[in-house]
């Protein structure tokens, strides 16, 4: 029983884990607005624009939520924020 015990824990404490890991909010993002302006957007309101396309991008697939993969889809898109 007491085995049965750990792995119902184990189980929920992944559970709840996942659920604190998905971003659900911008400041969840693996970037940040420094980095778009890195990046090549322009100030301004072009960067809380980029950050709400990418909170978007991230919540179909929150696998997205890397800096590489974000860094590309920025590069791809950055005249698009403008």
């Amino acid at each position: 029983m007491p085995e049965a015990c750990e792995r119902a824990s184990n189980t929920r404490a992944m559970a709840t884990a996942a659920a604190f890991s998905e971003p659900v909010e911008i400041s969840d993002l693996a970037l940040d607005g420094a980095e778009l302006l890195g990046l090549g957007v322009a100030p301004g309101p072009a960067v809380g624009r980029a950050l709400t396309q990418l909170l978007e991008y991230v919540l179909e697939d929150p696998t997205r939520n890397t800096a590489g993969v974000l860094s590309e889809y920025v590069r791809a898109n950055v005249t698009a924020f403008s």
